[in-house]
């Protein structure tokens, strides 16, 4: 649930004033002790006020610092202190995103709207947005499909919304509710594109929003081939691509071709996969299509050498990105245990290249990366001067070790999984240590323990993130 308390941070935080935000930020980047120490001064004053917005305040700076144990027991006493305020509101929108039975569930969510009204709050309505969002989906795949639209029409923030929207009708998709989540998808869409219509192109959310109703006509189109309608998918492609940047038109890519194929335009869906290709972001599925829409019109061409040319011009677009994020300063020395008790330092492997992998099990694009990280580790597993670390690490489990332990076993990955447990602080050491405040997050060592590269998140395209790999390994082995 790290992303929920990510949230909240975000969205509880209250507007103060920018000099004094200036003046804290100052002290907290200071490299003089003595400014750290009035820090921490002047953040337990913060305390004595009877303004939740300055508790808030020394909470977040305390969580800057690192300083969790002071951070948690703030938390604790300002719920107590302020029992219908922000950090008690958010700690009840924990309770309710937990839930899993869904009319516990929307009884909870009723209490807590009674007790926090929206129009007590100044920080707007996505945090309840989130808790809508929870409720509609629950009730969904509870097979409750009227409450759960009822629900996800509440939701306002317009991206919030189309995206409430969509899950909702995944689910019914999924449960056989066909029509009527066709249905949904047609008026997000809509929805959707009216926003994209009248919005500002400077506001820094339309391009998530135009990215999400790319999307959502991608996901339509899918339907309506399934349907035999490939002409009208074709429409929504072709909508979908002229408001795409450059990776998101090749993300089209896969349903594009099938399209294409369906109409009969099979060179056209050729060069469309052979463009996903080259980008590492081809699908196994894919690729079988590519290779037989190939001997369509090469009967006796050489597909090998085909594919190794665009293998070639994958690597060389890489090789150019890489080269512009090369970094190069000393990693933090550590020492973790490993799954079976084992201590690992950092040390011991000197004079290897160390890709280090930090991630937890509840990171849903860690576990989307896991696929990708499992062929680069089996690509590698015979040399001797590669070694691949998987941190795990802001654990939120009781028993995080054997869960973690369950997890990897019950999909077979070859990882080697250190753990980067709480300290008594309630501090993850190790990740701190980093600098590292989003994972999934790897760092690339060389042989000399130093930092060369360090990328976070994770877009998509196993054989992209392989060769990323691969290519950080050979430019600095």
């Amino acid at each position: 649930m790290k992303y929920i308390l990510i949230l909240l941070l975000l969205f509880c935080s209250p507007v103060f004033a920018q000099e004094e935000n200036n003046h804290y930020e100052a002290l907290l980047n200071s490299e003089n002790e003595s400014d750290k120490k009035q820090l921490k001064k002047e953040l337990y004053q913060l305390l004595d006020s009877e303004e939740e917005e300055n508790w808030i305040t020394a909470f977040q700076y305390f969580h800057k610092l690192d300083d969790r144990k002071v951070a948690d027991s703030i938390n604790v006493a300002m719920v107590e202190k302020f029992p219908l305020g922000i950090m008690a509101r958010n700690q009840d929108l924990r309770k309710i995103m937990g839930e899993k039975d869904a009319q516990s569930k929307e009884a909870l969510f009723q209490t807590f709207m009674e007790t926090f009204p929206p129009e007590n709050f100044k920080d707007g309505s996505m945090i309840y947005d989130y808790g809508l969002n929870s409720l509609a989906t629950t009730l969904a795949s509870a097979k409750n499909s009227d409450k759960a639209i009822k629900y996800a029409r509440m939701v306002e923030h317009p991206m919030m919304s189309s995206n409430t929207f969509v899950q909702v009708a995944d689910i019914l998709m999924t449960n056989g509710q066909r029509e009527l989540a066709t249905e949904l998808y047609v008026e997000t869409i809509e929805k959707t594109k009216d926003y994209v219509d009248k919005a500002d192109p400077n506001n820094e959310e339309f391009a998530y929003v135009k990215m999400g109703l790319a999307g959502f006509m991608d996901k339509y189109a899918g339907i309506l081939l399934e349907d035999g309608n490939a002409e009208k998918a074709l429409t929504y492609l072709e909508k979908a691509h002229e408001i795409s940047d450059e990776k998101g038109k090749v993300n089209l890519n896969g349903r594009y071709a099938k399209v294409l194929t369906a109409l009969g335009r099979e060179k056209e869906a050729f060069e469309k996969l052979a463009e996903s290709y080259s980008h590492g972001l081809a699908t196994e599925e894919m690729k079988e299509d590519m290779k037989a829409l190939y001997f369509t019109y090469h009967e006796n061409g050489d597909y090998a050498a085909y594919i190794e040319n665009l293998g070639k011009q994958l690597k060389s677009k890489l090789q150019v990105e890489l080269a512009e994020i090369m970094m190069d300063e000393p990693a933090p020395q550590f020492s973790l245990k490993d799954l079976d008790g084992n201590t690992v330092s950092l040390a011991s492997l000197k004079g290897k290249v160390v890709i280090i992998d930090f991630w937890a099990t509840w990171c849903g694009p860690c576990i989307k990366s896991f696929p990708s990280m499992k062929k680069a580790v089996n690509r590698f597993a015979e040399n001797p001067d590669v070694a691949f670390l998987f941190v795990h690490t802001w654990e939120t489990d009781k028993d995080p070790i054997n869960s973690v332990k369950q997890f990897v076993s019950d999909n077979d990955y070859p990882f080697h999984v250190l753990m980067d447990l709480k300290n008594e602080d309630g501090k993850n050491e190790v990740v701190s240590a980093f600098g590292i405040s989003g994972i999934p997050t790897k760092i690339i060592l060389d042989k000399e323990g130093n930092i060369r590269f360090k990328v976070s998140g994770f877009s998509g395209g196993e054989d992209a993130a392989v060769e990323e790999i691969a290519m950080m390994i050979d430019l600095i082995g």
